[in-house]
Protein backbone atom coordinates (compact mmCIF):
# COMPACT_ATOMS: atom_id res chain seq x y z
CA UNK A 1 0.00 0.00 0.00
CA UNK A 2 3.03 2.19 -0.35
CA UNK A 3 2.85 2.39 -3.52
CA UNK A 4 -0.45 4.93 -3.77
CA UNK A 5 -1.27 8.28 -1.80
CA UNK A 6 -1.74 7.88 1.92
CA UNK A 7 -5.53 9.27 1.55
CA UNK A 8 -6.87 7.39 -1.07
CA UNK A 9 -4.99 3.90 0.93
CA UNK A 10 -7.50 4.82 3.96
CA UNK A 11 -10.37 5.25 2.26
CA UNK A 12 -10.09 1.82 0.60
CA UNK A 13 -8.79 0.28 3.56
CA UNK A 14 -11.87 1.31 5.83
CA UNK A 15 -14.63 -0.91 6.37
CA UNK A 16 -17.61 -0.95 3.30
CA UNK A 17 -19.37 2.24 3.44
CA UNK A 18 -22.26 1.96 5.43
CA UNK A 19 -25.56 4.73 4.35
CA UNK A 20 -27.54 3.60 7.57
CA UNK A 21 -26.14 2.95 10.76
CA UNK A 22 -25.84 -0.46 11.16
CA UNK A 23 -27.57 -1.59 7.89
CA UNK A 24 -26.17 -3.97 6.17
CA UNK A 25 -27.73 -3.07 2.85
CA UNK A 26 -28.55 -0.14 0.84
CA UNK A 27 -32.58 0.62 0.46
CA UNK A 28 -31.55 3.61 -1.20
CA UNK A 29 -34.83 5.88 0.88
CA UNK A 30 -36.97 2.93 0.25
CA UNK A 31 -36.78 1.80 -3.37
CA UNK A 32 -34.77 -1.09 -3.40
CA UNK A 33 -35.00 -1.86 -7.09
CA UNK A 34 -33.88 1.71 -8.20
CA UNK A 35 -30.66 2.19 -10.30
CA UNK A 36 -29.27 3.91 -7.06
CA UNK A 37 -29.37 1.03 -5.05
CA UNK A 38 -28.35 -1.30 -7.83
CA UNK A 39 -25.15 0.81 -8.38
CA UNK A 40 -24.33 0.59 -4.48
CA UNK A 41 -25.09 -3.03 -4.17
CA UNK A 42 -23.09 -3.53 -7.34
CA UNK A 43 -19.78 -1.63 -5.75
CA UNK A 44 -20.42 -3.28 -2.33
CA UNK A 45 -20.42 -6.55 -4.63
CA UNK A 46 -17.44 -5.86 -6.27
CA UNK A 47 -15.49 -3.31 -3.75
CA UNK A 48 -12.58 -6.08 -3.53
CA UNK A 49 -11.58 -5.83 -6.94
CA UNK A 50 -12.95 -1.97 -7.36
CA UNK A 51 -9.90 -1.51 -4.66
CA UNK A 52 -7.36 -4.06 -6.20
CA UNK A 53 -5.23 -1.20 -7.60
CA UNK A 54 -4.66 0.39 -4.15
CA UNK A 55 -2.70 -2.83 -2.91
CA UNK A 56 -0.41 -3.14 -6.18
CA UNK A 57 1.06 -0.07 -7.71
CA UNK A 58 1.42 -1.41 -11.29
CA UNK A 59 -1.76 -2.15 -11.29
CA UNK A 60 -3.46 1.08 -13.50
CA UNK A 61 -6.16 3.27 -11.75
CA UNK A 62 -8.17 3.33 -14.71
CA UNK A 63 -8.40 1.21 -18.46
CA UNK A 64 -8.07 3.98 -20.64
CA UNK A 65 -5.50 1.89 -22.42
CA UNK A 66 -7.42 -1.03 -22.72
CA UNK A 67 -10.55 1.47 -24.06
CA UNK A 68 -8.29 2.97 -26.43
CA UNK A 69 -6.75 -0.16 -27.60
CA UNK A 70 -10.59 -1.50 -28.51
CA UNK A 71 -11.96 1.11 -30.16
CA UNK A 72 -10.97 0.09 -33.57
CA UNK A 73 -12.62 -3.12 -32.97
CA UNK A 74 -15.68 -1.78 -31.85
CA UNK A 75 -16.14 1.21 -34.97
CA UNK A 76 -14.93 -1.52 -36.99
CA UNK A 77 -17.71 -4.02 -35.89
CA UNK A 78 -20.72 -2.51 -38.29
CA UNK A 79 -18.48 -2.90 -41.37
CA UNK A 80 -17.76 -6.58 -40.82
CA UNK A 81 -21.31 -7.31 -40.92
CA UNK A 82 -20.52 -6.46 -44.13
CA UNK A 83 -17.78 -8.94 -44.73
CA UNK A 84 -18.55 -11.43 -47.85
CA UNK A 85 -16.84 -14.95 -46.07
CA UNK A 86 -15.65 -15.70 -42.54
CA UNK A 87 -12.41 -15.50 -43.94
CA UNK A 88 -12.57 -12.28 -44.90
CA UNK A 89 -13.61 -11.24 -41.38
CA UNK A 90 -11.06 -13.27 -39.44
CA UNK A 91 -8.44 -12.21 -41.91
CA UNK A 92 -9.60 -8.34 -40.94
CA UNK A 93 -9.61 -9.30 -37.20
CA UNK A 94 -5.68 -10.44 -38.20
CA UNK A 95 -4.68 -7.05 -39.20
CA UNK A 96 -6.66 -5.39 -36.48
CA UNK A 97 -4.47 -7.41 -34.20
CA UNK A 98 -1.26 -7.42 -35.99
CA UNK A 99 -1.41 -3.11 -35.97
CA UNK A 100 -2.34 -2.87 -32.41
CA UNK A 101 0.52 -5.23 -31.27
CA UNK A 102 2.75 -3.03 -33.56
CA UNK A 103 1.25 0.09 -31.31
CA UNK A 104 2.03 -2.20 -27.92
CA UNK A 105 5.94 -2.87 -28.96
CA UNK A 106 6.21 1.28 -30.47
CA UNK A 107 6.76 -0.11 -33.94
CA UNK A 108 6.15 1.98 -36.77
CA UNK A 109 2.98 -0.57 -38.50
CA UNK A 110 4.37 0.88 -42.27
CA UNK A 111 8.22 0.03 -41.64
CA UNK A 112 6.60 -3.30 -40.02
CA UNK A 113 4.41 -4.23 -42.55
CA UNK A 114 6.58 -3.04 -45.60
CA UNK A 115 9.31 -5.72 -44.03
CA UNK A 116 6.88 -8.13 -43.19
CA UNK A 117 5.46 -8.76 -46.85
CA UNK A 118 8.96 -8.54 -48.46
CA UNK A 119 10.25 -11.01 -46.29
CA UNK A 120 7.54 -13.32 -46.45
CA UNK A 121 7.15 -14.30 -50.28
CA UNK A 122 10.88 -15.67 -49.56
CA UNK A 123 10.27 -18.32 -47.27
CA UNK A 124 8.83 -21.75 -47.84
CA UNK A 125 5.44 -21.97 -46.98
CA UNK A 126 6.41 -23.90 -43.53
CA UNK A 127 9.33 -21.74 -42.02
CA UNK A 128 9.25 -20.20 -39.14
CA UNK A 129 7.79 -17.26 -39.07
CA UNK A 130 7.81 -15.93 -35.39
CA UNK A 131 10.81 -13.41 -36.17
CA UNK A 132 8.55 -11.52 -38.02
CA UNK A 133 5.90 -10.60 -35.39
CA UNK A 134 5.84 -7.14 -34.15
CA UNK A 135 7.59 -7.53 -30.82
CA UNK A 136 10.36 -9.85 -32.70
CA UNK A 137 10.85 -6.85 -35.15
CA UNK A 138 11.09 -4.46 -32.35
CA UNK A 139 14.03 -5.73 -31.24
CA UNK A 140 15.80 -6.26 -34.95
CA UNK A 141 15.58 -2.84 -36.01
CA UNK A 142 15.44 -0.17 -33.47
CA UNK A 143 15.21 2.06 -36.32
CA UNK A 144 11.65 1.29 -36.69
CA UNK A 145 10.22 1.95 -33.79
CA UNK A 146 7.46 4.56 -33.59
CA UNK A 147 7.80 8.09 -32.01
CA UNK A 148 6.07 7.55 -28.63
Amino acid sequence: MSFRNAPTCSLFIAPRFQFYPGDNHCDAGGLPESLLSRAISYTRNQWEYLSRYVSDGRAPVDNNVIERDIRPFCTGRNSWMFSDTVAGAKASAMVYSLMLTCRACNVEPYAYLLHVLTELPQRSPDADVTDLLPFNFAKLLPAARHPV
